[in-house]
């Protein structure tokens, strides 16, 4: 069967003629145009006509896929038809077959002859018992109706017909008033067209005689007819097309994953709670997540929470979660009872087009991971629907649910004051978004797995997975670090304004001579200590500050902002004096700022912190910390606790180190 959908592009041929199909109208008319250029405006019924009839025939040529579609067509079956509706056309139907087969069977043709017909309708009706016969008037007009396409439905009644005929000149001079003020961009309301109608017809009345005047409509009558424009063209003129698709997209076919950690999803989202200070109580603002879901079983593989608007950092961070076992995050939650067994190497990864996806660290992560990379189409979130669900339940099964909550929408909020009943700290959302994703989230049914649990799923998916683990833990550790290179000298790397080295770093300068690039990462949460490829060992080791003081527990936002204050103060002529001089400045702004009334501040000083959920899961005591905050030289000498960078003490310095300022002409500050 060839089939046809009305599309931009279809060409009707009639004999010697061909009409193009171009456009649809605002007022749901089609829009064709012929051989010469001369546009016509058909309403759907009358091309149907056409069509049906054999006026019209499709030309096979113009036949064929299109993105331009503007619907298929599909006659509608008498079932579509109210009851009542259905019952008349079968009434009808069986005096229209009856009088047939009562001619055949006098052999002679069906005629409009009353003195014919009555007789006849008279027998059918005392078959029938109807006590109201039609006339052979009505009788012989749904025998035309029903001749050429022998179908029940054109006996069906024509309600949409029934009312007053529309003013063809009205319509006309509206159509054009919608187009020049109505399917605009800038969305004037549906007054600017009563207005426009109101000006046209008075200016045709004025240069017309009086019999040939045009009424003018009521503004009633013109918002009826604004009401019955088609949605989608006007849509597109005020919103766009790309607005336009999202709202009316359609969710023909579903996304098929035939094993866990087969597909991935990620995405970012601000969460809708306003969150407070551990120390002062004072409001901080609305941390972001970043949250990864297995797609087959919908089980949350991994997450990252931060103050800081999504990076490079957040990907790696909740990639590293979402790869390693959870028994020891869960050890740290003694009331989580669940088993969050998640855990492996993806294939893919799919996430929006952010730029923080398409950094050359997360690319080579996965490279060297073996796992592939897909980015969704700008302003498509129903690509990777499975995050978006996941991120909305979050909000609404739990976030709105706390104390502070900001809800998804100012309709929503109300009246409710987020900032006064902010309760939750950094760690008390960490602990209660673990907890609800392994004893709530894991455990609940699922629509989109058929009443199964995640966790019920992901266990069946392991009987058919083969789940892949690194064989070296430790490479996880230095996934979230940013790649780099530089020159190996006697005095170390340096790195963004600051000097690393090490016993075992020096010794690659003995086994060559001259100098030797090596490649290295650098870590957000902690500029203390690099990770160092080591081309003999063929593996990372940790090389720590030279000047421990002063980068100890000190995350690479804070430093950066304490490298641009000093280049402020002093130029590039800055000694390593002046930098802590601006270090305890800066720690004492934060220090103050912290406890002040405006959030903005508030947000920016937990970027300073970097309160996060990795400290929260993982604590301060990693191991790579330790390795690298080892002293550089062997010999003994009196050392003191390194400064965590994390609690509000202002970090102390010597005597000699004061005096020493002091005589540059530097002021040193209380604390």
């Amino acid at each position: 069967m060839v089939r046809f959908a009305f599309k931009q592009g279809l060409r009707f041929l009639q004999k010697t003629h061909a009409f193009t199909l171009l456009r649809r109208l605002a007022n749901g008319s089609f829009q064709l145009e012929d051989e010469a250029g001369e546009p016509c405006n058909l309403t759907e019924s009358e091309i149907h006509t056409r069509w049906s009839t054999g006026e019209w025939q499709i030309d096979e040529e113009s036949l064929g896929r299109s993105s331009n579609v503007f619907y298929f067509t599909t006659a509608l079956d008498l079932r579509t038809y109210p009851q009542e509706d259905q019952d008349l056309a079968a009434r009808r139907m069986k005096y229209v077959r009856r009088i047939k087969e009562l001619f055949a069977q006098d052999e002679s043709p069906l005629v409009s002859s009353p003195s014919k017909l009555q007789p006849k309708i008279a027998a059918i009706a005392l078959e029938l018992e109807d006590a109201n016969p039609p006339s052979p008037g009505t009788v012989w007009r749904w025998w035309k109706k029903y001749l050429p396409t022998q179908c029940a439905t054109k006996l069906c009644p024509r309600h949409h017909r029934a009312g007053r005929r529309p003013n063809k000149a009205q319509r006309a001079i509206f159509d054009e008033a919608v187009s020049e003020v109505f399917l605009t961009p800038q969305k004037r309301p549906g007054k600017a067209v009563v207005e426009a109608v109101e000006r046209k017809i008075t200016r045709v009345n004025q240069s017309s005689p009086a019999a040939e005047h045009i009424d003018m409509p009521s503004p009633a009558s013109v918002y009826r007819w604004l009401n019955k424009l088609y949605y989608q063209v006007v849509s597109n003129a005020r919103a766009g097309r790309a607005a336009t698709a999202k709202e009316l997209r359609s969710a023909i076919d579903r996304l098929k994953v035939s094993r866990i950690l087969e597909r991935i999803e990620l995405d970012h989202s601000p969460i809708d709670a306003m969150i407070i200070c551990k120390l002062t109580r004072l409001v901080l603002g609305r941390p972001w997540i970043t949250l990864a879901i297995d797609r087959y079983s919908r089980m949350i593989v991994g997450f990252y929470i931060s103050f800081h608007t999504p990076s490079q950092a957040s990907v790696l961070y909740t990639m590293r979660m979402m790869i390693m076992p959870k028994d020891t995050i869960l050890a740290r939650f003694p009331d989580v009872v669940g088993p969050w067994p998640a855990r492996g190497l993806p294939d893919t990864v799919v996430s929006d087009n952010g730029m923080e996806l398409h950094g050359d660290t997360v690319e080579a992560v996965a490279l060297e991971m073996g796992i592939n990379l897909h980015y969704c189409g700008v302003a498509h979130p129903e690509m990777k629907g499975g995050i978006e669900r996941a991120i909305g339940t979050l909000n609404r099964g739990l976030i709105h649910t706390l104390p502070g909550t900001t809800f998804s929408n100012v309709e929503q909020r109300g009246d409710y004051a987020s900032e006064a009943h902010a309760a939750i700290d950094i760690e008390d959302l960490t602990h209660i978004i673990m907890k609800w994703i392994v004893d709530q989230y894991n455990k609940q049914p699922h629509r989109g797995l058929k009443g199964r649990t995640p966790l019920q799923a992901w266990q069946e998916g392991e009987n058919n997975a083969v789940i892949e683990l690194p064989a070296f833990p430790r490479q996880l550790d230095n996934i979230v670090g940013i790649d780099s290179t530089r020159t190996l000298f006697h005095y170390g790397l340096e790195h963004d304004n600051l000097m690393y080295n090490s016993p075992q770093l020096q010794t690659l300068n003995k086994g060559t001579k001259g100098t030797r690039k090596l490649q290295l990462r650098a870590f957000e949460h902690d500029v203390g200590y690099i990770a160092v490829f080591h081309p003999d060992l063929k593996e990372f080791i940790d090389v720590p500050a030279v000047d421990c003081d002063y980068a100890s527990g000190v995350n690479r936002y804070t430093h950066q902002l304490i490298c641009a204050e000093t280049r402020r103060r002093f130029t590039d002529a800055w000694t390593h004096a002046q930098l802590l001089v601006v270090k305890a400045e800066i720690q004492a702004i934060v220090d103050e700022a912290i406890r002040a009334q405006k959030k903005a501040t508030r947000k920016k000083v937990a970027k300073l912190k970097l309160t996060d959920s990795e400290q929260v899961i993982h604590g301060d005591s990693q191991e790579a910390l330790q390795t690298a905050r080892r002293q550089v030289d062997p010999a003994p000498k009196p050392t003191r606790p390194l400064d965590s960078g994390h609690g509000d003490a202002l970090p102390a310095f010597n005597v000699s180190t004061q005096k020493q300022m002091e005589a540059h002409g530097y002021t040193i500050l209380p604390g």
